[in-house]
């Protein structure tokens, strides 16, 4: 029987990877970016490697903007007040600016 996965191991994730040659240093990267426009949105991440010999990092950085996501003035009549939110900022209530 396997033993469930737990924590860190219950995901998958990259290990960086180290120089194949003494001396040298890995240098790897990907970037990826979107735009859409249904929402607006606009999206980049970057992953970075670098290995040496004995020691390695990756590091992965994510950006991600969806402008201004409003409900909007046409509401459904019949749902009343039920997805009218009220949100504190800075001390006064009212929507975030």
């Amino acid at each position: 029987m396997e033993a469930m996965p737990w924590g860190r191991d219950a995901f998958p994730y990259q290990k960086p990877l180290l120089a194949y040659e003494e001396g040298k240093m890995n240098v790897k990267g990907q970037a990826f970016a979107r735009y859409a426009t249904a929402n607006m949105e606009k999206s980049a991440h970057l992953d970075l490697n670098l290995g040496w010999e004995k020691f390695g990092s990756l590091t992965s950085i994510t950006y991600s903007n969806f402008d201004d996501l409003w409900q909007g003035s046409r509401a459904n009549p019949f749902d009343g007040d039920f997805w009218a939110r009220t949100f504190t900022w800075n001390g006064s209530t009212g929507p975030i600016p």
